[in-house]
């Protein structure tokens, strides 16, 4: 016998829907399935009730509230299996049973939750057709399974014991209902057609808001050999849970909060830490349970399971703590210190039932930590090293700046600005320091610690440098970059041509060209002489930080995707890409070369800092520590430290000794090292460094490095040539590092002179060693422009002449 719903079809599909047993269709609307279906013998003889409730038919929704609802989803090319709807009949019974059973068993009664009913007091199973074939939800098939059944059922506020009748008997995903949410919701529990009890109450425990508890195998919210039981605290935790309490009326009300006020951090070789929460509740607190999730190197479930709980008695306000090993119930091996970061998930629930959710993260104190500065009262968005390797500045958006020795030791706080500040950078002889804000940028005299100049800015001054001679000063003012004077301390030129926020800039390190980064997903190059763009590199992200490379040929820049990019300077090509914040996040990323240029460090939303080895693009180190937003990076000037500030209000001091080679610092003056090998043999190299006051340094690529080749071949020191002739401090520094692993000891001069020859006499003589060290004119191979002090072209008596006043000598 067949029903045709061709001839009068409204009445027809009306007796369809009461001659519906307790699998009662339901599909969502489309052209090609429909509310009304036709009906074959087969499935005739499979109904075994008459379902009289007409309503549901009409509003799937509608009925007792917090009833946990059956559905049986069917792909379009599966046969309609009535021993699958049965086995759900049976296995939601059972299921009721258990929870039933466990409650009485922990004293609470037989409370248990509602199952949806016919007119017969039969469970009910909806039915819902598929619209695609078996294949469609192999894979993924939550994500595929669920959207067809929101589009009839509210999965959101209410609970579905779900199968789906597929080839496999397997599922690639379970949703967990409201272990995803908060509050009192719905959820899905989603079963192959081949499902025992156990699972069943496994899986509807999870829709019920319980997580795993692997800390006794026998529990049903685990993996173990009996699952014959409930946890007590998954027990307790159900006393109060709405689908239990079914009668009581509901209500809206403040979900409970999770403070953790304990540091997140623990030291070394730490055995147990302790947890402390401050824990809320408008309606009174019931239960406050504590998770630990699995982290690599150890992978068990990778789901949340029970640590401990602890139970309350109504209090509105309490602080609850726990004490944690770092053991993990589901595996063996976890402790505090392996693996070294552990994440934390708590829920606390009111007498009422409302849930409340947090996520938190314990860590080891990383051994890269030197210390942590503290004393601002908002976000650390700026942070600089004095280039003399002696103090260390942080700018605030707390409207102040605030000084620290390097040993995090605070030496005074700069106040004046009336807004929060963005940027800090140190003059080159470290004497001054620039500080910007919004519409306000000033000069301090680092040692009086007064204003001494204010140069004129109009809008937010994101970034903020000197050159590397310290004669130009280099500042942002919303979409333009200000070049300033800083010995006449008036204005030079006004760069324009971004369209949007510069949110960075860098000098090249031989001065020539200064780099910005903006909002506009652009980057130029200006030639800092005559105040021209010669380069617009485009992207497709705006730009949030840039840094050159300590040889200028490569410029690193973050982006608001959350990643590195290494650009080649000469071709504008991109070299690299580099993911360097969190994946699930788009944010603005920081990043900083190491003095010697083997490594970067970049800072983002993650709230960790990455170490990453420029050659390899490889990351080498995450820095643990902030707990919120990193906004600004700095090396040392020797690159062993790294300074970072935060939203969290914080400064960090970071060791990256193991990281790069030292770069040894030379003061502006004139020095002569002495170099000593384990045989007690000296000798002597005059070494010209000219910057700070009156002269720029010699870039390491200079041709002045001649004097070191072959350092790292020579097999003792006298195979090297080292000759009576000025060379540069990049190209000390440079090998310095080798001499030392060679165990030579460095040691420095550090008295000024422009006694080239040593005679003890500044003449003649010295002048023509510093011409022959730097060049007469262009055409002379060697010639070095920086020299030319008195800016006629030549190198000449009139450069020497300053060079030697520079440090207080006079020509004889």
């Amino acid at each position: 016998m067949r029903i045709k719903c061709k001839i009068l079809r409204v009445s027809v599909c009306l007796f369809a829907l009461l001659c519906l047993s307790s699998v009662g269709y339901a599909s969502p609307p489309s052209s090609d399935v429909h509310f009304c279906l036709p009906l074959n013998a087969e499935d005739l003889r499979a109904r075994d009730s008459i379902y009289a409730a007409t309503k549901h038919a009409f509003d799937l929704n509608v009925g007792e509230p917090r009833t946990v609802r059956m559905i049986y989803f069917l792909p379009n090319d599966r046969p309609f299996r009535q021993e699958v709807v049965d086995s759900m009949k049976v296995a939601i019974r059972q299921t009721q049973t258990f929870y039933a059973e466990q409650m009485q068993a922990h004293g609470y009664g037989n409370k248990t939750f509602r199952v949806e009913t016919d007119a017969e007091g039969e469970p009910m199973v909806h039915r819902v057709d598929g619209q695609h074939p078996d294949s469609h939800y192999l894979n993924n098939t939550y994500g595929t399974v669920a959207p067809e059944i929101d589009k009839i059922f509210n999965i959101y506020e209410n609970i579905y014991f779900t199968v789906i009748d597929n080839s496999t008997n397997l599922i690639n995903r379970h949703w967990n209902g409201v272990a995803e949410r908060e509050g009192k919701n719905g959820g899905i529990a989603l079963f192959p057609g081949v499902f025992s009890q156990k699972t069943a109450a496994h899986e509807l425990g999870h829709v019920f808001g319980l997580e795993h508890d692997f800390r006794d195998n026998a529990y049903i919210m685990s993996y173990g050999p009996g699952q014959d039981r409930l946890s007590a605290c998954n027990a307790e935790f159900l006393t109060v849970y709405p689908y239990f309490n079914p009668d009581t009326s509901p209500k809206e009300a403040q979900l409970p909060t999770i403070e953790l006020i304990s540091s997140p951090e623990y030291p070394i070789g730490s055995k147990s830490v302790s947890i402390q929460l401050k824990v809320s509740g408008s309606e009174g607190l019931h239960q406050v349970i504590l998770f630990v999730k699995t982290v690599r190197p150890h992978l068990a479930a990778g789901f949340p399971e029970v640590k401990v709980c602890r139970g309350l008695t109504g209090e509105r306000d309490a602080v609850v703590e726990f004490e944690y090993d770092g053991v993990i119930p589901s595996v063996s091996g976890a402790s505090l210190s392996y693996p070294t970061e552990h994440p934390i998930y708590v829920i606390a629930i009111d007498t009422d039932g409302n849930v409340r959710r947090r996520s938190f993260e314990m860590w080891e104190i990383p051994p890269q930590r030197i210390t942590t500065l503290e004393g601002h009262t908002s976000r650390v968005g700026a942070v600089a090293f004095s280039p003399d390797r002696t103090m260390l500045a942080s700018g605030s958006e707390d409207k102040t700046v605030r000084l620290w020795n390097v040993a995090g030791e605070h030496i005074a706080t700069l106040e004046g600005h009336t807004r929060e500040v963005f940027s800090v950078a140190f003059s080159p002889d470290s004497t001054t320091l620039a500080s910007g804000a919004f519409g306000d940028v000033r000069l301090w005299n680092v040692v009086t610690k007064e204003t001494v100049a204010t140069p004129a800015a109009h809008s937010h001054v994101w970034s903020m440098t000197f050159s590397p001679d310290g004669a130009i000063f280099a500042y942002v003012s919303w979409s333009d970059v200000r070049l300033w004077n800083v010995a006449t301390r008036r204005a030079i030129s006004v760069l324009q041509g971004h369209t949007s926020i510069i949110t960075s800039i860098a000098f090249s390190p031989d001065g020539k060209t200064l780099v910005s980064g903006s909002w506009d997903a652009t980057i130029k190059l200006w030639d800092v002489a005559t105040g021209r763009n010669v380069a617009t590199f485009e992207q497709d992200q705006s730009v949030s930080s840039v840094a050159y490379s300590p040889d200028g040929t490569i410029l690193a820049f973050g982006a608001s995707d959350s990643t590195i990019r290494l650009l080649n300077i000469s071709t504008g090509e991109t070299i690299a890409t580099i993911l360097g914040g969190d994946s699930g996040n788009t944010w603005d990323v920081y990043v900083a070369y190491s003095p010697d240029g083997t490594i970067l460090a970049s800072g983002s939303s993650d709230r960790v800092v990455k170490i990453w080895d420029v050659a390899t693009k490889k990351n080498i180190a995450t820095l643990k520590g902030h707990t919120n937003r990193v906004f600004s990076l700095a090396f040392s000037p020797d690159g062993t430290t790294l300074v970072s500030g935060s939203e969290d209000r914080t400064v960090k001091l970071w060791d990256m000794s193991e990281y790069v080679t030292p770069v040894v610092y030379m003061p502006d003056a004139n020095l002569r090292a002495v170099i000593r090998d384990a045989l007690g043999k000296s000798r002597f190299a005059p070494i010209t460094v000219t910057d700070m006051a009156s002269l720029t340094t010699l870039d390491a690529s200079n041709r002045n490095i001649r004097e070191l080749e072959g350092l790292e071949s020579a097999t003792n020191l006298t195979e090297l040539n080292l000759k009576d002739n000025p060379l540069s401090a990049p190209a000390i520094n440079t090998h310095i590092p080798a001499l030392q692993n060679r165990g030579v000891e460095v040691l420095f001069d550090k008295t000024p002179t422009p006694d080239f020859d040593g005679d003890g006499i500044v003449d003649l003589a010295d002048f023509l060693l510093f011409v022959e060290q730097f060049g007469f004119s262009e055409d002379d191979e060697g010639y070095d422009a920086q020299f030319d002090l008195d800016g006629d072209s030549m190198i000449g008596i009139g450069d020497f002449l300053i060079f030697a006043n520079a440090f207080g000598k006079k020509v004889s």
